[in-house]
């Protein structure tokens, strides 16, 4: 077997101890163990993150006498630099062909790296995409890739559909090849600014119908949970980084997609009240108002509700669909 790891796993930490045991076992746990290397980055957590971990990979240590089939790398920053900055540092360090990043508050299915690297060598596969799990509190959902074709998909990811990096294996030359990395200090929508060139850039890109990763939605800690001034300025930036992409390959083919996309982060700026917000949105990029009725048709009627100022009808429709999703879960 080659000296260098097949798959890199890449694992920031930061916040994250309520969930990261779950995590890092997860990863441990695999079926596949030979040629795997775990690049772990501490992005200076405060909590006792790193404590667990250290006792989980002691353990691992232990259960193969010191010399483990997987390679592990633990990296320290010196200051918190966010997300993107860590997922970049354990890029940098990877020295496998494929990349798998899994967030440290989520977990994985045994089989995720064996089925998908096998997958990917078969077809000689830049990415490989699978299915996944949303997991809640009390249940979890299963959510399904709607992969046909590259086109179809790279328009849907333009529009905001699809962009999580940690449910596919990426070849590891696409980052390299075309010095792809996230944009430090963004750290809402950076799964985007990585996933849209790596997509128009690959060539062979092949979907497995099995769900091997798990992403938790009940981290309060999450970035994602909260529309703070810095998330609002991570929309803005997702939204110029995407327009300028469209602009630069002169995919005239996919404005719709990325009218959809400004359509729909004016939703979230109308749902938390930030009347200024998508006003400045909307003269920023008025072309994606082009696209409304379009946009209104394929959407659905919470979002139609919202883009006319119907928010008290807009949010009983919410209350009442998760309440009736409530009862119907007991029967």
């Amino acid at each position: 077997m080659k000296n260098n790891p097949l798959i890199s796993v890449l694992i920031p930490v930061y916040n994250v101890e309520k969930y990261v045991e779950r995590c890092i076992l997860s990863v441990l746990n695999q079926t596949m163990q030979e040629g795997v290397e775990v690049i772990i980055v501490n992005d200076c957590t405060p909590d006792s993150s790193m404590d667990i971990i250290a006792k989980v990979l002691n353990t691992y240590s232990d259960k193969y006498s010191h010399d483990t089939p997987m390679k592990i790398h633990i990296i320290n920053h010196d200051k918190n630099r966010g997300l993107a900055a860590a997922r970049n540092t354990a890029i940098s360090h990877a020295t496998g062909d494929y990349i798998v990043q899994v967030d440290s508050d989520d977990y994985i299915e045994p089989e995720m790296l064996a089925t998908m690297y096998n997958k990917a060598t078969e077809e000689n596969a830049d990415i490989v995409i699978c299915d996944y799990y949303i997991q809640f509190t009390h249940h979890k959902v299963l959510c399904k890739q709607t992969y046909i074709e590259k086109d179809i998909y790279f328009g849907e990811i333009i529009a905001g559909y699809h962009t999580s990096l940690w449910n596919k294996m990426i070849k590891k030359e696409l980052y390299d090849k075309y010095s792809i990395k996230g944009i430090e200090g963004l750290d809402c929508g950076e799964d985007y600014i990585v996933l849209l060139p790596i997509m128009y850039y690959a060539s062979q890109i092949v979907y497995i119908p099995s769900a091997f990763y798990n992403y938790v939605k009940i981290n309060p800690n999450s970035i994602t949970k909260k529309m703070t001034k810095k998330v609002i300025q991570n929309i803005f930036h997702r939204i110029e980084y995407a327009n300028q992409f469209v602009i630069k390959h002169n995919l005239k083919q996919h404005e719709k997609n990325l009218a959809h996309l400004i359509l729909s982060d004016e939703i979230r700026l109308l749902e938390a009240s930030l009347t200024n917000e998508y006003k400045e949105l909307s003269i920023l990029y008025p072309k994606a108002n082009e696209y409304l009725a379009s946009y209104l048709k394929e959407t659905s009627l919470y979002n139609r509700l919202i883009l006319n100022r119907h928010f008290r009808i807009a949010q009983f429709l919410r209350t009442t669909k998760n309440i009736l999703k409530r009862i119907l879960r007991k029967y």
